[in-house]
């Protein structure tokens, strides 16, 4: 049987802390693919978005999964799950492209970020940060929310408890300290590529206007909304998804290709 893709289990340090991941290689044989890193959401793992990775290297496109710093209980990554933060985790996935960079097998000048909830927040404001580095970036169901989330609930900084559980996660205060004065669609706006977001309308964590503000703010974005679709897609939802994520990378690098010539 013809194998499509191989998978490489890669390591790498942000600071003292050690991070782990996937990496989904096409079979062909080519000098270096265009690549995709996957950021999962709120006590996730790296296996949550596998699916995409699988399906983007039998497509010729390389797909990473890996798992934040204090990402969950399950993380195979270090950290603790009271000092993780979106912040700490743009770190993490800051860390883990300039690894991808590193490697011979990747196209350094075509790799986009993508991330699902929390991830797809992460992945925006990585994106914002190293902008001229990103090919271009794919959010789901996005959470946009997490400040907004925080304010509502404790008013003001001084309110936050040192720690507190959300959904059965053992938190420290950074959670929401950390974005607390962040005007988040004025900083993801600063990413100037191509932005593709799905949401689905019956989101009942993160309300669809999240995005709908957000696709507004970019200077280049196409908002997928979903009729019966809520948090996490599954069924057609994910493989139409898969699709159009796949049809957005190919788009792009024929444009960047009709550029050169």
């Amino acid at each position: 049987m013809l194998e499509l893709y191989r998978m490489e289990e890669i390591s790498w340090e942000r600071g003292d802390l050690s991070l782990y991941g996937q990496i989904y290689i096409p079979a062909r044989k080519e000098s270096a693919f265009p690549a995709v890193i996957i950021g999962h959401g709120f006590t996730g793992t790296y296996r949550d978005n596998a699916y995409y990775a699988r399906l983007l290297a039998a497509r010729g496109i390389a797909g990473c999964v890996f798992d934040f710093c204090g990402g969950s209980h399950r993380t195979k990554s270090d950290g603790d799950t009271r000092e993780m933060s979106v912040l700490t985790q743009v770190e993490d996935m800051k860390a883990l492209l300039e690894c991808m960079q590193s490697l011979s097998y990747i196209d350094r000048d075509n790799i986009f970020l993508m991330g699902e909830s929390q991830g797809g927040f992460v992945a925006a404001l990585a994106a914002a940060e190293r902008k001229e580095e990103i090919k271009g970036l794919i959010m789901l169901y996005p959470a946009f929310c997490i400040p907004d989330h925080g304010r509502r609930d404790y008013r003001s900084p001084e309110n936050i408890p040192e720690e507190f559980t959300r959904w059965g996660v053992l938190l420290g205060s950074k959670y929401f300290t950390d974005l607390w004065d962040m005007d988040v669609y004025g900083k993801i706006s600063e990413y100037q590529g191509d932005v593709l977001i799905f949401h689905g309308m019956l989101d009942s964590l993160v309300d669809l206007s999240y995005s709908e503000e957000a696709a507004d703010a970019y200077v280049s974005a196409e908002l997928v909304v979903y009729r019966s679709g809520g948090h996490g897609f599954s069924g057609s939802h994910r493989v139409r998804t898969g699709e159009k994520i796949i049809d957005f990378i190919h788009r792009s690098l024929e444009r960047a290709e009709r550029s050169i010539v």
